[in-house]
This record gives structure tokens, sequence and C-alpha cells, in this order.
């Protein structure tokens, strides 16, 4: 298989990405999570999934943001921008693929993206963004304006930011975190991750329940929700009424924890390519 860097112009900001495909009527975009990047989809390509791969802003080797924070529905401008471009290069349908927070961004660009073709959503170990009480939300903007990005930890070569990966991912091999690891590193005698720092700080601001039903509500689009056994622990009383919310969605759960798609990644990618075949 032969991966090739892909990037696009995005309001101001260089996106860069992964593929192992050339752009054509349909297009599969996927969106990964949080301090990870495109890189952690290179499994599911391995296992014959054709897919076009972004490194979200601030992650992999797109550009970070200056002077301006990492809120969720920047990255589904961000989504919508990049979509366009796709389409000016000869796209006219696409099929959304996110991870954790990529989940997030694709459920909500799914919901809400004007006049553009979005034929099947895959949601893997996330159901719709992360919300805040509305009551809460001056605290949070309190501690948001309070934070301070600290610099990035150095180290002194490639392989303890490989264990570093594999703590912070239980259930992820060595080859999968050198992956990651691989794209972000920048440096010379000394590594760093090349992910913004500031996505560490705390949001200035989330939407409330409310507000995630009200989007989920708003995909009409066949859904997979793929879970993992010991993944994300998903509250009943939130995800009960997130599931209601999405008219279509067809739930399967897989052995593993919450980056599932490079445990296992072809089972992900069976589960993905049945059902992306049932809705074509």
């Amino acid at each position: 298989m032969e991966l090739q860097d892909w990037d696009v112009t995005c309001r101001g900001l260089k996106l860069s990405g992964l593929t192992n495909t050339a752009i054509g009527d349909e297009v599969c975009l996927a969106f990964h999570g949080w301090l990870d990047n495109s890189a952690s989809f290179v499994g599911l390509m391995e296992e014959g999934l054709n897919l076009f791969a972004l490194d979200l802003a601030g992650h992999g080797r797109s550009d970070h943001r200056v002077g301006a924070s990492y809120f969720i529905l920047e990255w589904v401008l961000d989504a919508v921008h990049v979509m366009r471009e796709l389409e000016a290069r000869g796209a006219q349908r696409f099929h959304l693929i996110g991870h954790s927070l990529g989940a997030g961004i694709a459920a909500l660009v799914a919901a809400c993206a004007p006049d553009i073709q979005v034929d099947s959503l895959v949601l893997i170990e996330g159901l719709g963004p992360l919300s805040t009480a509305a009551e809460d939300a001056p605290d949070t903007l309190r501690r948001a304006l309070s934070s301070q990005t600290k610099p990035p930890r150095k180290y002194p070569s490639v392989d303890p930011m490989v264990k570093a990966v594999q703590t912070t991912r239980p259930g992820i091999s060595e080859a999968d975190a050198r992956r990651l690891v691989d794209r972000v590193v920048a440096g010379s005698d000394e590594y760093w991750f090349a992910h913004d720092e500031a996505l560490k700080d705390t949001s200035l601001l989330r939407l409330t329940e409310y507000h995630v039903l009200a989007f989920l509500n708003q995909i009409k689009c066949p859904t997979l929700l793929i879970k993992a056994e010991d993944g994300l622990a998903f509250p009943e009383e939130l995800s009960k009424p997130r599931i209601l919310s999405i008219e279509n969605l067809q739930i399967e759960t897989l052995p593993g924890k919450h980056h599932v798609h490079l445990e296992d990644a072809e089972a992900v990618a069976a589960l993905i390519r049945s059902f992306q075949s049932r809705v074509a």
C-alpha cells in the first residue's frame, strides 16, 4: 500500500493528511481524536478502506492556530472548507468517519454541512461532542482564562515518545504508537510532539447537552456507532437520549479499548465496509 501526503489551504492554515487513494466522485474523509493524527487511520487503509485522513488544525503536520482557541466549531468550519476544496477537485459525495473528538466533529458536519452530500457517517468511540451544563459555563470560562499553555516536553530520542503514546492510549501496539510518533516528531538533538500544546488548555466554552441533542437530531444519513467494550464510558442518562436523537443509527460493539480502530483494524474495517456497502 502506498501512502501519500495531501494538503489544503483552509482559512489561512495549511492542513495536511494521509491518503491511499485518488479523489473520485465519492470521498471517505476521516477525522482523528484529540492529540492523535491522520496516521491513526493507516491500519484501516491497510485493511482496504480508501480514505482521506486529515490532520486537524494543531495536530500532526497541520498548522497551529495563532491567536485563536480550539473550539470544536472551529474544526467543523475547517472540515466544511476542506470538503469544499475536495469538491473543487472532483468529489461529489462524502462518507465521514470520526474517532473520539473526530466523531464529534463528523457528527456536527453531517448534521449541518450546507449543500454537501454526506451519504454515511461512522462514529468510533464517540457519540457527538462533549457537553457542559449551562450553569457550569462561567466556571469553564474562568478556568480557561486563567490557564497557561506550557512548553512541550522534550525527549532525548523517539523511543520514550513511543512508550508515552502507549501509556496514554492503552491497548495499541508499539508499531501503531510509532506511526503516530513518526508523524509528529520535530527536532534534531532533542524531540517533542509537534501538536500545539494549547490543545491541552481548558476550552473556552462547550456546547450544552441540549445543543448536542439538537445537532444529533439533524443527522439524516445512515450512521454507524462502533463502541469498544472497555472504551469510553457512556452514562445511560446521556447516551440514551443521544442514541434516540439519531434516526438511522446502527450500533456495534467490539472487544478493545478507546483506540479500537488501532487495536483491531481488521474488525473495524469489516464493520465499516459492510455498513457502507448497504448504504451505497
